[in-house]
């Protein structure tokens, strides 16, 4: 029998925080638990066998937390995983009704406003990298060398694709969002 399951890329897969959540807490209830997130926690998870729990997972994307933010969380017995980037992870065991972290649908809508931006951020860079790079192709590619312009292009088309596929992630995410939010 498997005691270890390793996940790669899980975050990359559901990246709508309740999707994230839900896959959590189906993997506890098959008895896979994470007992800490860590930074490269979105590349790799190492989950370990034991018995199926419910457990209750939340996804809560704070680039700068209040002093008192971990500490608010656990008086109210939530457990703190860990954090990978700016995300979040807590858990809570429960045995009757689900627990709620976000108490209403503003602070859902809040936490997946906050997903978004954070995807925007990265969409832009590499939007305005794959501009800039497509601009010197285009105006200065006569006193570029060979070599070079080749790597520019393939440079270029790499950022393309990367603004194109976090476009993509954030409207999934707002559409996502909108509707865990009904």
């Amino acid at each position: 029998m498997r005691t270890k399951k390793i996940v790669f890329f899980s975050a990359f897969k559901r990246v709508i925080p309740e999707d994230f959540e839900n896959w959590l807490e189906k993997m506890a209830l098959e008895g896979w638990h994470i007992e800490r997130i860590r930074q490269w926690s979105s590349i790799i998870m190492i989950f370990r066998k034991g018995e199926p729990k419910k457990y209750r997972f939340v996804y809560d994307l704070r680039a700068v937390a209040s002093k008192d933010y971990i500490s608010t969380y656990e008086q109210f017995g939530w457990q703190f995983l860990g954090q990978m980037a700016s995300v979040n992870i807590w858990r809570m065991e429960y045995k009757d009704d689900r627990p709620e972290a976000f108490t209403d649908k503003d602070s859902v809508t809040g936490r997946n406003n906050r997903t978004v931006a954070a995807v925007s951020i990265s969409f832009s860079i590499f939007l305005i990298a794959a501009i800039a790079m497509a601009v010197a192709l285009i105006f200065f590619s006569s006193g570029i060398p060979e070599s070079d312009r080749i790597q520019l292009i393939i440079a270029s088309v790499f950022f393309t694709v990367l603004a194109v596929i976090l476009g993509c992630v954030m409207i999934y995410i707002h559409k996502g969002s909108k509707q865990s939010t009904r």
